[in-house]
């Protein structure tokens, strides 16, 4: 291996490795909304907290079942009917009122979430542990399909 080889080998593994530490930093950030109405997509592993004066509606859609559970309240999807236009057959919604607190969201792997009241409420959305290890993994996974491939490409230039 020539040295213009070897640079470009350890150029392109550190493009690499900071791609990917900055897409996990990046999916894994806890994110934090202030507002009378908040939407977000969450998944199965990631918390969700809630600061409210009063009682919050929240309406949850997915297209798998899910749950939100704190202490002894556990809120689940019903099957309902999916609105018009929805590409899925099956469909599951949340309709209700909840406190603040720290919720969890179990099971789903897309919901889409809208927590509505009259005064500003502060939401804050972050991994738990199970969806930081599965991030990581993931990420991982891509960054290494991303460097062979990279190293590939580069052997068929040199070709």
């Amino acid at each position: 291996m020539s040295k213009a080889e070897k640079v470009a080998f350890w150029t392109w593994t550190m493009v690499v490795l900071v791609l990917a530490g900055l897409v996990f930093y990046h999916s894994l950030k806890t994110r934090e909304y202030v507002s009378t109405q908040v939407s977000f997509v969450t998944s199965s592993g990631w918390y969700v907290e809630i600061d409210s004066q009063e009682s919050v509606g929240i309406r949850a859609a997915d297209s798998e079942y899910f749950r939100f559970n704190r202490d002894d309240v556990d809120l689940f999807g019903v099957p309902s009917p999916p609105p018009l236009d929805y590409e899925s057959g099956v469909y599951y919604l949340l309709e209700s009122h909840i406190t603040s607190g720290k919720w969890e969201v179990t099971d789903g792997v897309s919901v889409s979430v809208s927590l509505y009241a009259e005064q500003p409420i502060t939401v804050q959305r972050y991994p738990g542990s199970g969806a930081i290890a599965g991030r990581a993994f993931l990420v991982v996974l891509a960054a290494v399909l991303m460097w062979l491939l990279g190293l590939l490409f580069a052997s068929r230039l040199s070709d």
